[in-house]
């Protein structure tokens, strides 16, 4: 083996929080796609016939196309299941597309959604700007595996679940204190 010359040093720290277990858990995340507003008129017409890709971890979901709309309503749910760690480790991808019967669907705007306020919080809603022009509003619920979502609908008053809004949003209990560095080490006094 051949020996390299060596300069410099490297110096590091290694730290680690301990990991809720609600952030362990296996359950399904209810992302529900409302609607859209301010949406860009592609067609002759000055419409779109807008529709909504989803895409998270790997796992991807189309929309219904509702015709003619520069505000379409969707009122549609979607499903991704795994662990609560893993879903809101990287960001919802959405892609908003006009559907055209000829030749290729015409892109309407695109957004990434953060999910880390579902650490602290079983229902979040979101008013996504889009990268072209419009909104996308959209509810997130997190039901761990054994319990049933309970959503609600804020905007219209209508429950679509057994709770009402404020009881659905029910808060985890709070991230311990960072660990000092003895505590990483291994070698607390506390265990």
């Amino acid at each position: 083996m051949e020996n390299l010359p060596t300069r410099g040093s490297l110096t590091f720290t290694v730290s680690w929080r301990r990991l809720e277990p609600h952030m362990m858990a296996r359950g399904t995340l209810h992302v529900r796609l409302e609607r859209a507003a301010g949406l860009k008129a592609m067609d002759r017409n000055g419409k779109s016939d807008p529709y909504v890709k989803l895409s998270l971890c790997g796992k991807k979901h189309k929309s219904k196309v509702v015709k003619e709309s520069l505000n379409p309503r969707w009122d549609e749910q979607f499903s991704f299941d795994g662990e609560l760690r893993e879903l809101i480790a990287e960001p919802l991808q959405l892609r908003v597309m006009d559907r055209d019967l000829i030749g290729r669907d015409d892109f309407l705007g695109e957004a990434n959604v953060d999910l880390r306020a579902l650490r602290n919080s079983r229902q979040h809603s979101a008013e996504v700007p889009l990268s072209l022009q419009g909104h996308v509003y959209l509810q997130f619920t997190w039901a761990p595996s054994g319990e049933r979502a309970r959503t609600a609908t804020v905007a219209d008053g209508r429950a679509g679940g057994q709770s009402s809004a404020r009881e659905s949003a029910r808060p985890l209990p709070p991230a311990p204190p960072p660990m000092s560095p003895s505590d990483a080490s291994g070698l607390s006094d506390r265990e």
